[in-house]
């Protein structure tokens, strides 16, 4: 049912009018406690990536100007607060830092990685593969070509949070 039902979407318009939506406006999924849904069957070696699938055949084109992952649901009262102050760099001091594992500010403007500025745990700061696909921006980064962000090791502290809590909000 999985496979049909996300094929299905997948095919939509729906589907089509949510990617430009969310394209354009800060985006956040929050998963809560499910019977469907749990995170110690997955596999503490992953690493962490964004913009595309391990296998690289996925690539996600566009522009990145923030990321936080947190180990808990957001209420639907933080995710307004959070929409309603966008990305900028001013905004990171307005947004929820409980139970933050994970932030990505985009703010180093050159280089070759993205620092994991989330304070918790040892950085998880991720690799540009290859950096020419890239373009930095004043607050972000431009995926130009088929790339990859990447941890150079694996997500340990993502894994460690995320199945003991089984919970997970995600905001870009």
């Amino acid at each position: 049912i999985t496979g049909r039902f996300w094929a299905g979407i997948e095919q939509s318009r729906v589907f089509l009018s949510l990617v430009v939506l969310f394209g354009t406006v800060p985006f956040i999924v929050t998963v809560s406690k499910s019977p469907w849904f749990e995170f110690h069957n997955w596999d503490r070696n992953f690493t962490f990536q964004l913009g595309n699938e391990a296998t690289l055949d996925r690539p996600w084109l566009g522009t990145i100007y923030f990321a936080a992952i947190y180990d808990r649901a957001l209420s639907p009262q933080e995710i307004a607060r959070h929409y309603q102050l966008g990305p900028s760099q001013d905004a990171l001091e307005g947004r929820v830092n409980k139970n933050l594992i994970a932030l990505y500010s985009f703010s180093e403007g050159r280089g070759t990685e993205v620092r994991d500025v989330s304070g918790y745990g040892p950085p998880l700061n991720l690799i540009l593969y290859p950096s020419s696909h890239f373009r930095w921006l004043r607050n972000g980064i431009e995926i130009l070509e088929p790339a990859i962000l990447k941890s150079e090791g694996p997500a340990e502290k993502l894994f460690d949070a995320l199945s003991a809590s089984n919970e997970l909000s995600i905001e870009v």
